[in-house]
């Protein structure tokens, strides 16, 4: 089956992404305990999100600003603490991507 694409005809949508063979060269040099921790970070940020869009208005923290600042400080402390080792594994799967050898 032929894909086409109607808003770029000259776009050639049945090609391979990646050429069997041929590796992808990286944008620069990631290796090292550098690297994991900036995808333990990037983990706990999208973490923090999922915390974020499930958590309940609640007056646990209090109401207004000073409620606002301390819930969202006890959800990037507590996103921090689940995205630590193994956390939900994300961190790990970019860090075997990204390092070099």
């Amino acid at each position: 089956m032929e894909i086409n694409s109607y808003r770029n005809p000259g776009v050639d949508l049945n090609r391979q992404a990646v050429f069997a063979g041929k590796t992808l060269k990286r944008a620069g040099k990631a290796s090292g305990d550098g690297l994991r921790k900036e995808v333990q970070e990037f983990e706990a940020v999208l973490v923090e999100q999922m915390l974020k869009a499930v958590q309940p208005r609640s007056s646990l923290f209090g109401t207004g600003f000073q409620g606002d600042f301390y819930q969202g400080f006890f959800l990037r402390e507590l996103a921090a603490k689940i995205a630590e080792y193994p956390g939900l594994g994300l961190a790990e799967s970019i860090y075997r991507t990204l390092k070099t050898d």
